[in-house]
C-alpha cells in the first residue's frame, strides 16, 4: 500500500497546475474552473482529492493549502523543474561525448532548444550570453559559421579569447563570409590552435560576472544551449579552458589567407 506522504507528493505533482493558483491565492473554485481550462467536474474532482489528502481546507466552495501543502508544493515544482531541464538538456548532453564533460554540474542550467517556429533559438541565446560581457573565452572544434555570426557583435566589444583545434584553419580559409567576421579579432589578437581535440562548443564568462554556455553542435545543425551560473559548473568550465589554452599556439594573421 502506497504510504501517504507518497500519495500527497504524487498528487501535487499530478494536480501541480491548480495547486499553482491555490497557493498564488485563487481560492473560489469557479475562478479555478476558468483560471486551469479543465472542466468543472475535473476540477472539482481535483480539488475533492487534494482536500481528501490534506492538502486544501474547504470552506464554503473556497479553498485554501494547508502549511503542509505549501511545503511540499514548493519541493515538488523544484523537483519538477529539475527533471523538465535535465530531460531537455539530454539529448545535448548526449552529442558531447567528452570526457571531461560533468552532466550533473548542469542540473539547475538553464536550456534552449530550436523549435519548429524558431529554429534558431539557440543562436540566439548565444548571442544573448556574450552580449554586455568585458571578458569571453571560446573553446571550439571548428569555425562553425552560425556561432561565429551569433558571437561576431559581440566580439568588439568584449576581450575574446578563442581555442580552435588546428585543423580549423584550412577550413577557415574557404570560408570567406567566416573569415570576414572573424578578421577585427585575428587582426587584434590572433587565435589560438590546439592539436588535441576539442568535443564540444564552450563559452565562458570573466570572474566578474561568471557564467558558463555549453552548446551541443552535431552534424551541421545545433542542438542546443545549456546555461548556468553554478560556481562549481563554472570551475569545471574554466578549467577546461585553461587546460586546452596551455596546450595551443596563438597564430595572427599571417597564419591565415585573410583576402
Amino acid at each position: 500500500m502506497v504510504q501517504r506522504p507518497i500519495r500527497q507528493l504524487q498528487l501535487l505533482l499530478q494536480r501541480k497546475e491548480i495547486m499553482k493558483h491555490v497557493v498564488s491565492g485563487v481560492t473560489d473554485r469557479t475562478q479555478l474552473v476558468n483560471y486551469v481550462g479543465d472542466s468543472r467536474s475535473t476540477v472539482y474532482r481535483a480539488l475533492d482529492d487534494l482536500a481528501e489528502e490534506g492538502l486544501l481546507v474547504e470552506k464554503r466552495g473556497n479553498y485554501s493549502p494547508t502549511p503542509l501543502a505549501e511545503i511540499l508544493f514548493e519541493e515538488v515544482i523544484d523537483l519538477h523543474e529539475m527533471s523538465t531541464t535535465v530531460n531537455k538538456a539530454e539529448a545535448i548532453i548526449q552529442s558531447m561525448d567528452g570526457e571531461d564533460l560533468v552532466p550533473h554540474l548542469f542540473q539547475d542550467a538553464s536550456v534552449t532548444l530550436p523549435t519548429r517556429y524558431a529554429p534558431n533559438k539557440p543562436f540566439s541565446a548565444v548571442s544573448e550570453f556574450a552580449s554586455g560581457k568585458s571578458t569571453l573565452r571560446v573553446l571550439i572544434p571548428g569555425f562553425i559559421p552560425q556561432v561565429i555570426t551569433a558571437l561576431s557583435d559581440h566580439m568588439a566589444e568584449a576581450e575574446v579569447e578563442v581555442v580552435v583545434e588546428e585543423d580549423s584553419l584550412a577550413t577557415l580559409e574557404r570560408k570567406s563570409a567566416v573569415r570576414a567576421e572573424l578578421g577585427p579579432l585575428i587582426e587584434r589578437k590572433g587565435i589560438r590552435t590546439t592539436s588535441s581535440e576539442i568535443p564540444f562548443i564552450l563559452l565562458v564568462t570573466d570572474r566578474s560576472s561568471p557564467s558558463t554556455c555549453l552548446v551541443g553542435y552535431d552534424n551541421g545543425r545545433i542542438l542546443g544551449t545549456i546555461e548556468t551560473t553554478a560556481p562549481k559548473a563554472y570551475q569545471w568550465a574554466t578549467d577546461l579552458y585553461m587546460s586546452h589554452h596551455s596546450s595551443s599556439t596563438l597564430v595572427g594573421p599571417e597564419a591565415v589567407k585573410m583576402t
